[in-house]
C-alpha cells in the first residue's frame, strides 16, 4: 500500500509529467473533471504558469489502429525511397561542391518519425555517433521527437482494464479518457487514484506495439548485417549496434523497467534536491505505468517563451524567484553527481525532460532511458575529466586511450599528438567568453576526440558515447541557461564541492557507535578508492604494454615485410624460369640467341617428361597460395594490434 501523500493543490496552465499540455476538456462527456487532491510535491515549489493552456492542440485520435499485417514491405518500401533520396542529396552536394548534410538528417529524421518506436531509437543512437557521421546529420537526428498522435480511447480502456484486472472505477475516482500526450510507444491519462486522491499520470501502452518492433527489427538486423558482409568500417562492430537497440527497446516495450528505473532514480536524486515522479507499484504492469502527476514549466516550453517573448520570462523568473545561471549550475551539479558518485544517470536530459519548479528547483521526468557505468570505465573516465579540465593534456589524452576497447599497432605517438592538439584547442577556447556556445561546450570535446579516434579506425565505445550523449542533450537547456559559461570551472567547481561532501562526512563521524559506524564506512569508501586508483595504474600499464607490445609486432613486421616480398619475387622469377624451360624444351616458341646466358643455362637443364613438368607446376601452385594465405594472415594480426 503507498503511503499517504502530501496534500497539493493543483496549478490549472502548467505541465505535466509527460510533458505535454493537460486541459479539462479532454475529459469524457458525462464524466466529471479530475479534481484537485493530495500530490506528492510540496505546494511552495509548483510554479505558476508559462504557457496559456488554450492555446495549446489537443492530442489528435486514430480511432481505429490497425495490426501491422504488411509491416515489413511497408518499411522497407519507406526505406528505399530515404536511400533514393540520400543518394540523390549526395549528387546534387557534389554537383555543387558544397554538401547537403544538413537536408540528409532532416529527410533521415522525418523518415524516423513516420516509422515509429524502433527507428526513432536507431536515429538517436546514430546521432551518438558523431566519429562517422558529419555533426549536421547528428545534429538533426538528435531533435527527433517521440510525438505524434493517439490511438482509441476505447483501446486504452480495454489495455487498462486487462491490465490491472478490473473495471476503471474500482482504481479511479476520475480518469480522462482523451490522453492529454501521445507518443510511439504510450499514450498518457490523467487520472485520480481512488485511495487518497492522487492525481497521477497513466502510460498505457500502443496495442499491437511489440509486433511492430519484432517486425522492424528483422529490416534493423538485415540493413546492419548488410553492412557487416560488405565490411563496410568493420571497427565500428555493428554487432553490438543491434545489441544495443535490442536492449533499449526490450526495455521500452515493458514498463516494469521505467518503474524500477523511477524508484533508484528517486532514491539517489533525492540528495540533489531534484523530484522525481513517485511511481505506484501496485497499478504498474508490463504494458501500463502509473505514476505521479507533477506540475511545473517544461524547459522546452521555457526555451521557446524565451525566444519569443523574454520580458515574460524575465517577469515569470521573478514571481518564481528562479535564476536561470542558478538552474543551469545546478543541472550541469546533478549530471556529474549521477556520473561519479550515484553511477548511475538520467540518459537522454533534452529540454522535454526538464521541469522547472519554484526557487531554482527542477524535476526530471521519462526515466525509459538510464545509464549505469562499469566501475572500472567510471574511475578512468573521471581522471580523464578531471585532467582534461586541469589542463593536463599528456595525461587526458593517455586515460582517453586507456578508455579504448584496443589500438591498432604503429599509431600509438602520432594517434597522442593529435589527442593533446584537439584537447588543447578546446581548452584555450573555453575561456574566450565572445565565441559561439558550440565552440565552448562539452558537445564540441565530444564531437572532436571521437572523430579523430575514427580516423585511426579505433572501435567504437558505447559507455563513452552514452556519457557524452547525456551531456550533450544538456547542452540543448544550457545554451539558454549559462550562455557564457565556463565547462571547466563549472566542472572544477564540481570537484571541489565533491571533495568538501567527503570531508563533511568524514568531519561529523563522532564517538557514538552509529557515527563509529559512519566513519567506518567512509574509511572503506576510501580504502576501496586507494585499492581501485592502485588497480587503476596497474591496468594502465598493462594497456600500454599490449601497445608496446603490438609495436613491437610492428618492428617485426618491418624485417619481415620485406622478406615476404623478396620471397614473392623469387617465387614470381622461378615460375617465370619454369614456364620459360618447358617452352623451350617442348615448343619452338622460345628461341634463345646463341652463345647467350639464357641459352647456356636451358641446355644445361635436363630434358624432363610432362608428367614431371605437372608435378613440378603444381608444387609452384601449392608455394604460391601458402605465401599469399601467410600474407593475408600477417595484415590481419597487424590490423587487431
Amino acid at each position: 500500500m503507498e503511503s499517504d501523500p502530501l496534500p497539493q493543490l493543483e496549478v490549472p496552465g502548467t505541465r505535466s509529467a509527460g510533458g505535454l499540455p493537460e486541459t479539462g476538456r479532454n475529459a469524457a462527456a458525462g464524466q466529471p473533471p479530475a479534481t484537485p487532491g493530495p500530490r506528492l510535491l510540496y505546494e511552495r515549489f509548483t510554479p505558476t504558469p508559462l504557457v496559456d493552456p488554450a492555446s495549446l492542440p489537443p492530442v489528435g485520435i486514430d480511432e481505429h489502429p490497425r495490426a501491422p499485417r504488411f509491416r515489413i514491405p511497408f518499411v522497407a518500401w519507406h526505406l528505399s525511397g530515404l536511400a533514393a533520396g540520400i543518394l540523390w542529396l549526395l549528387f546534387l552536394g557534389f554537383l555543387a561542391r558544397r554538401p547537403r548534410h544538413r537536408d540528409i538528417g532532416r529527410k533521415a529524421r522525418q523518415f524516423c518519425e513516420k516509422m515509429g518506436i524502433l527507428w526513432i531509437k536507431t536515429g538517436q543512437l546514430l546521432s551518438m555517433r558523431t566519429d562517422i557521421l558529419p555533426f549536421e546529420i547528428c545534429d538533426e537526428l538528435m531533435k527527433l521527437t517521440d510525438r505524434t498522435r493517439g490511438f482509441s480511447p476505447d483501446a486504452a480502456t480495454r489495455i487498462l482494464e486487462e491490465e490491472l484486472g478490473g473495471p476503471l472505477d474500482l482504481f479511479f475516482l476520475t480518469f480522462d479518457r482523451l490522453p492529454f500526450a501521445a507518443a510511439s510507444t504510450a499514450q498518457i491519462h490523467r487520472a485520480t487514484l481512488r485511495p487518497g486522491g492522487v492525481l497521477v499520470a497513466v502510460k498505457v501502452q500502443r496495442p499491437h506495439l511489440e509486433r511492430v518492433f519484432r517486425s522492424d527489427m528483422v529490416l534493423v538486423r538485415s540493413l546492419f548485417g548488410l553492412l557487416k558482409w560488405l565490411a563496410i568500417m568493420p571497427y565500428m562492430r555493428w554487432d553490438e549496434f543491434i545489441w544495443e537497440i535490442e536492449r533499449i527497446m526490450e526495455e521500452e516495450i515493458d514498463y516494469r523497467y521505467e518503474a524500477a528505473n523511477l524508484r533508484r532514480m528517486k532514491k539517489t536524486l533525492r540528495r540533489h534536491k531534484v523530484h522525481v515522479p513517485k511511481v505506484f507499484s501496485r497499478y504498474t504492469t508490463q504494458r501500463v505505468l502509473v505514476m505521479e502527476f507533477v506540475r511545473g514549466v517544461l524547459m522546452s516550453d521555457y526555451l521557446k517563451v524565451l525566444r519569443t517573448q523574454p520580458e515574460k520570462i524575465t517577469e515569470w523568473c521573478r514571481i518564481n524567484q528562479v535564476n536561470p545561471g542558478e538552474v543551469g549550475r545546478r543541472l550541469v551539479f546533478s549530471i556529474n553527481r549521477q556520473l561519479y558518485e550515484d553511477q548511475l544517470f538520467h540518459g537522454d536530459l533534452h529540454p522535454g525532460n526538464i521541469i522547472l519548479l519554484r526557487e531554482n528547483r527542477f524535476a526530471f521526468i521519462d526515466f525509459g532511458c538510464i545509464g549505469f557505468l562499469d566501475r572500472d570505465f567510471l574511475r578512468i573516465y573521471e581522471y580523464f575529466i578531471d585532467a582534461l579540465v586541469a589542463g593536463q593534456h599528456a595525461k587526458a589524452a593517455d586515460f582517453y586511450l586507456l578508455l579504448q576497447r584496443s589500438i591498432p599497432s604503429g599509431i600509438l605517438a602520432e594517434l597522442k599528438e593529435e589527442l593533446v592538439r584537439v584537447m588543447k584547442n578546446w581548452h584555450t577556447r573555453t575561456s574566450i567568453s565572445n565565441l559561439p556556445y558550440s565552440e565552448r561546450s562539452v558537445l564540441n570535446i565530444s564531437y572532436e576526440l571521437p572523430r579523430v579516434a575514427a580516423r585511426y579506425q579505433l572501435p567504437a565505445n558505447w559507455e563513452f558515447m552514452r556519457v557524452g550523449r547525456s551531456f550533450m542533450t544538456l547542452d540543448g537547456s544550457m545554451i539558454e541557461l549559462m550562455p557564457d559559461a565556463n565547462f571547466t570551472e563549472i566542472t572544477q567547481a564540481y570537484i571541489r564541492a565533491k571533495n568538501r561532501r567527503l570531508l563533511q562526512r568524514i568531519a561529523q563521524c563522532g564517538g557514538s557507535s552509529a557515527t563509529r559506524s559512519g566513519f567506518r564506512s567512509v574509511q572503506e569508501q576510501v580504502l576501496v578508492t586507494s585499492n581501485e586508483q592502485v588497480m587503476l595504474r596497474g591496468a594502465t600499464i598493462r594497456r600500454f604494454a599490449q601497445v608496446f607490445d603490438s609495436s613491437g609486432g610492428g618492428v617485426d613486421q618491418s624485417v619481415t615485410t620485406p622478406f615476404l616480398r623478396v620471397s614473392s619475387g623469387l617465387v614470381i622469377l622461378s615460375g617465370l624460369f619454369l614456364l620459360l624451360t618447358y617452352l623451350y624444351q617442348y615448343t619452338r616458341w622460345i628461341v634463345p640467341e646463341p652463345g647467350s646466358p639464357l641459352a647456356l643455362v636451358l641446355r644445361l637443364l635436363p630434358h624432363l617428361d610432362v608428367q614431371v613438368w605437372i608435378v613440378l607446376f603444381c608444387v609452384f601452385l601449392y608455394a604460391v597460395c601458402n605465401l599469399s594465405t601467410f600474407q593475408h594472415r600477417l595484415k590481419q594480426a597487424e590490423a587487431r594490434g
